[in-house]
């Protein structure tokens, strides 16, 4: 008992403030079920948890797609949050409305989509945050400036990246850190505690212990990631923590302790590794057709700035549409991440594609049968690629990649047919490894990549497992010419290619030259391929010219139908797209039921036909990733030049049925 007038001893507790933050993000193009037993599992028992304990004030972080979900699916949930905000039992962190990599996207869009969240969170729960959660945890110096002028006064950080810029290991408030002038608070969340919250372990006791032995009083940051469908572990010890409170504890937000007390100094935080997310060829293709839908977006907004804010409201739709294709998870090559979930890469590419052709039609309202031609360095590799587009497709075809087309987009569908993780033909069984695994060479795993390859003499059921006899695949073509004539409708491009290879027939090596010219028109959908190819020498025996196609339109949802038709007839043994096989035919077209889209490859003669899945690891229900197709022509020992037409034709569903000449060959 102390006498009168002297200082009642401070209880341990009394020294520690606690900052609980909750994080839970789901990708777009997650399953509505998956989302469904989500909310289930872990929004609605913290929900009731925070409502049955008064002393329980969390820090809540939800991404756009679960905002989104609550809103439309459970909107007596997000009302039960709105009412909780109120009260004073949670702050919000925004940051980027879809959980972009901040670093990784255009300026005005990580900007745009730190604003998004504000505001959604704004209209919905009645409260702008003031902290923003940092996707992955990847920083990168500007990502100070970004978050600041979206709005942010701070952000949570791994405190190892903390530790990395120098400050001090430990419990410990707040740290200052800014970019070209914009000052940024930042918390470290302490990565001890957050273990022993997922391993159940007695954390409140080793709290105590820590604050009796601080001699001034400190904060610390604990993040609970939401992890697969399990609850929260920090709702099922709000009981123990009101009793913490009871002791002293102070339970509060990040906003208000930046506030109440003094930064630790200023630190910079060195850049993260975001590189790995553009590691693997895959990615690196989603995150550059990404970028051009944002150039994309962003000259039809320059056009119609002028024009007021009535005909900038109508930029909302492809707004929403490029934030979503910007999700961090379809470049993820970890488990869940959209390098073996082929339905979230279709997700991204299906919003890129969507944001393209709604801002196109906002200054064009009757595009009509027009063709656009453009030489650019889209995938920055400082090269040239080549785009064809009109209200059919879009088209990329690379020179420097083996003449290879690394895109193909049906518009009309909002369809992606080449958006894959894949090798080239060389395995049987068609499959692929994940993470750092996967082979790093674009051009392999491409579409109209092409082979010289000894006659099969496999049975039917495969592609030919064996090198190439000529490695054209892999070389870099040459831009000869890129014409256009016609006008309007009428106007027809096309682009000539060249390579120089050797062929490898037994002990002798025979010169080649290939010519490739792809022809694209503005009134079809049609995107025509003629190859003419010389030899120095006649060929001593027989010889394989295969033209390779990977079309990942048989991967969507798993489950979901796909098939194959050759010369018009459905073969119902590839639906699911796990089955391998042969045929002799002029054409052969892959269907998806979901997308409502084929893409049809047409020949003027009748050549072999193998088709094989890709999928990734050796699990035979594993969802495929995509579908190859080697068309193979028989190329007669004695003879020195081969010429052969093949015809790219994307299509809804109904449209080929439709069309009058359907099965009708190229013409040369």
């Amino acid at each position: 008992m102390t006498s009168r007038g002297q200082r009642r001893p401070v209880s341990d507790m009394a020294r520690l403030t606690l900052h609980l933050v909750l994080h839970d993000h789901q990708p777009v193009g997650q399953l509505p079920a998956v989302l469904d037993a989500i909310v289930a599992a872990r929004h609605e028992p913290l929900i009731e948890a925070l409502e049955r304990c008064d002393a329980a004030r969390v820090t809540l972080h939800l991404s756009g797609v679960l905002l989104e979900w609550l809103d439309r699916h459970h909107s007596r949930l997000l009302e039960r949050l709105a009412r909780l905000t109120a009260k004073g039992r949670i702050e919000w962190l925004g940051g980027g409305f879809y959980e972009p990599v901040l670093a990784l996207i255009p300026y005005k869009d990580a900007v745009g989509q730190i604003e998004m969240s504000a505001g959604y969170l704004e209209r919905r729960v009645g409260a702008r945050p003031e902290g923003a959660w940092v996707t992955d945890g990847t920083w990168d110096p500007k990502v100070a400036e970004l978050l600041v002028d979206g709005g942010a006064r701070y952000c949570v950080l791994d405190e190892e990246l903390i530790a990395a810029a120098g400050a001090a290991r430990g419990l410990g408030g707040w740290f200052a850190t800014e970019h070209a002038g914009r000052a940024l608070a930042v918390l470290p969340s302490d990565q001890r505690f957050g273990q022993m919250i997922a391993a159940g372990q007695p954390w409140l006791a080793s709290l105590q212990a820590v604050a009796s032995a601080e001699p001034d009083e400190t904060c610390l940051t604990l993040v609970d990631r939401a992890v697969a469908a399990q609850p929260f572990a920090l709702p099922d010890q709000f009981d123990e923590l009101a009793r913490a409170c009871e002791a002293g504890l102070r339970l509060a937000f990040p906003s208000e302790t930046i506030r109440r007390l003094a930064g630790r100094g200023r630190i910079y935080p060195p850049a993260a590794d975001r590189g790995r997310f553009l590691r693997n060829p895959c990615s690196d293709r989603l995150h550059k057709r990404m970028i051009e839908a944002s150039r994309r977006y962003a000259a039809v907004a320059r056009v119609l700035r002028n024009e007021g804010w009535r005909a900038l409201s109508t930029l909302s739709r492809p707004r929403r549409a490029l934030y979503r294709s910007q999700c961090h998870n379809a470049y993820d090559a970890g488990v869940g991440g959209g390098l073996i979930e082929p339905h979230l890469r279709a997700a991204v590419q299906s919003a890129a594609i969507e944001a393209e052709c709604v801002a196109d039609a906002l200054v064009h309202a009757d595009p009509g049968d027009t063709l656009e031609v453009s030489l650019r360095d889209l995938y920055a590799d400082l090269g040239t690629a080549t785009s064809l587009r009109n209200r059919h497709y879009h088209a990329v075809i690379r020179p420097e990649a083996g003449g290879t087309l690394s895109a193909l987009d049906h518009l009309p569908t909002r369809t992606a047919l080449h958006d894959l993780v894949g090798r080239g033909c060389s395995s049987t069984s068609r499959r692929t490894t994940h993470h750092d695994g996967v082979d790093a060479d674009d051009a392999v795993g491409a579409s109209l990549r092409d082979r010289f390859l000894a006659p099969a003499e496999a049975a039917p059921g495969g592609l030919q497992d064996g090198a190439d006899l000529a490695d054209l695949g892999r070389a870099r073509y040459r831009l000869m010419a890129l014409e256009s004539r016609g006008r309007g409708s009428d106007e027809v491009a096309e682009l000539i290619l060249a390579a120089d290879g050797v062929l490898r027939v037994g002990a002798e090596e025979i010169p080649i030259g290939l010519l490739k010219t792809v022809v694209a028109q503005a009134n079809t959908a049609t995107l025509d391929v003629r190859y003419h190819i010389d030899l120095a020498a006649p060929l001593p025996v027989d010889v394989d010219f295969g033209v390779e196609f990977n079309w990942s339109l048989a991967a969507s949802l798993p489950g979901a139908p796909s098939w194959l038709e050759v010369d018009g007839q459905r073969v119902d043994e590839v639906v699911g797209g796990q089955a391998s096989g042969r045929a002799s035919a002029s054409s052969i077209a892959v269907c998806g039921a979901i997308s409502q889209c084929r893409v049809v490859v047409r020949s003027d003669v009748p050549v072999a036909i193998d088709w094989a899945p890709i999928c990734v690891d050796d699990d035979p229900n594993e969802t495929p990733q995509a579908l190859a197709l080697l068309l193979r022509r028989r190329w007669r020992a004695g003879t020195s030049t081969l010429d052969w037409c093949l015809a790219i034709e994307p299509t809804t569903m109904g449209e080929l049925a439709q069309a009058t000449d359907a099965g009708a060959p190229p013409q040369p």
